[in-house]
């Protein structure tokens, strides 16, 4: 008896001086479904737990965001632990709100919100579609019938309204499917185009989602080649060998085929990259096939040493066609090259009256005593050159020498030849300045020539003037 007494007294003192944990109560809550979208009205639940550290009686009751109120509940709890909680809320409008639990006895404690969003409204399903095109490319008798298979597919039953649009902008009715579940089905349609009018088109075709959502499938594209009942006839060549290096003339064998897709006479000839006329050819196909032809060029010599060029075959009948061009290079090793011509300067340049000499790339200075005339304030000047064929090769021409001053022709000398090896003097009259600048003399200055060098046709030199 009295060690109870001692021991409720040991107690009582842990008591008073905080020894004894408190009892702690907490609480939490989740809404389901967070968001909502669809038909109304619809219950949003809410599911939470009241948790305690001590045995004890825990009076609540729900807290709402539209200030509602509720009743006041209680839980027992013999032992420390966790029980759980729920409720519900029936909505019949769109609606962004909360509920809590608000814990009032043994101690004040709150949840946290659990939020949620309600949008009132009937849901939408995903609509959506696709097509194909048959024959994506056709070639043969007009008018030709392209078939387009496509499907349409919905996420949840609904009616779906849809048709079909072209590249020509044609109209098309609306047409309707029922799904009663979610699932795809087959649409199909066709398009009969061509003929003389429309010989050939390239088009697509789609599908429009009109309702109950807006959407438009891929372009099922197509093209079509109408040959108005005529067979298909196509030619193939190769040159052999493609490229040459040898003893002149050279033998360049051009092998082919040519093919049809049905009976017919094919008329063709050959043709090549010197224009040369070649004879009008026939084949006769007793029904569809491919045909080998061939043809021969002799070629390359002193005249023609190398040569780049082809040959074709070119169908004329009952389609006009022509095939590729078969290449060839030939490089004639028996035969020296065509020796060329060679232009350029001889001597220097003499200006003015008194025929002052002036070296290439140097400066001279002229003054009135050089000029043969001065009209408007320009001064003219005699101007003596020679030119020369340096290559031992006659140039039966005409070409030209030019004479320029910063850049503007003052002379031009015309109808020039020159035999083999020839040094001709020319003389002219031009106006110069009275600015300082640079005279140039280009020979050949059209490149009528075909030179061994072309890089010694161009002298220049600087002219000071004095006195004007």
């Amino acid at each position: 008896m009295r060690m109870g007494r001692m021991l409720a007294s040991l107690l009582l003192a842990t008591a008073s001086l905080g020894l004894i944990a408190a009892n702690t109560i907490t609480a939490t809550l989740t809404a389901s479904p967070v968001s909502y979208t669809g038909k109304c009205p619809t219950v949003i639940t809410f599911k939470g737990t009241i948790t305690v550290t001590e045995p004890c009686k825990v009076q609540y009751k729900f807290l709402r965001s539209d200030n509602a109120n509720a009743p006041v509940q209680t839980l027992d709890f013999v032992r420390p632990g966790t029980q759980p909680v729920s409720t519900t809320w029936t909505l019949g409008a769109s609606y962004v709100g909360w509920q809590a639990i608000e814990v009032i006895y043994p101690q004040h404690a709150t949840s946290n919100r659990a939020e949620f969003k309600l949008v009132c409204g009937e849901a939408r399903p995903e609509v959506r579609a696709s097509l194909t095109a048959s024959p994506v490319d056709f070639t043969g008798k007009c008018p030709a019938v392209i078939k387009f298979d496509g499907q349409i597919s919905a996420t949840a039953p609904c009616t779906v309204t849809y048709k079909f649009i072209r590249s020509d902008n044609a109209l098309a009715p609306v047409q309707t499917l029922v799904f009663t579940q979610a699932g795809t089905k087959p649409v199909s349609t066709t398009w009969t185009l061509g003929g003389a009018a429309l010989p050939t088109y390239a088009g697509w075709e789609a599908i429009e989602i009109l309702s109950p959502v807006v959407h438009q499938s891929n372009h099922a594209q197509f093209k079509i080649t109408c040959t108005d009942g005529k067979p298909e006839v196509r030619a193939s060549l190769t040159a052999s060998p493609a490229e040459f290096t040898g003893k002149c003339p050279a033998v360049i064998k051009f092998d082919g085929q040519i093919s049809a897709t049905a009976p017919c006479t094919v008329t063709y000839k050959f043709i090549r990259s010197d224009n040369a006329l070649a004879p009008v050819q026939t084949l006769v196909f007793t029904q569809a096939g491919t045909k080998p032809v061939s043809t021969t060029w002799t070629l390359g010599g002193a005249a023609l040493p190398t040569y780049t060029g082809w040959e074709a075959i070119e169908i004329l009948s009952p389609v006009v066609h022509q095939s590729n061009h078969a290449a060839f290079k030939i490089t004639c090793t028996d035969v020296q090259p065509q020796k060329k011509a060679d232009l350029g300067m001889y001597g220097f340049l003499k200006l003015g009256k008194l025929q002052r000499e002036v070296k290439w790339n140097e400066t001279i200075v002229l003054g009135p005593e050089d000029a043969s005339l001065v009209s408007n304030g320009k001064p003219a000047f005699e101007v003596y050159y020679s030119h020369r064929e340096f290559n031992g090769v006659a140039v039966p021409g005409p070409f030209k020498n030019k004479i320029t001053f910063e850049g503007a022709v003052v002379s031009i000398q015309s109808a020039l030849a020159l035999a083999a090896s020839e040094i001709k003097p020319i003389h002219t009259q031009a106006y110069l300045g009275p600015k300082n600048g640079r005279l140039t003399i280009k020979i050949d200055a059209d490149g009528e020539v075909q030179e061994a060098r072309e890089d010694n046709n161009e002298f220049s030199v600087n002219i000071v003037f004095r006195g004007f």
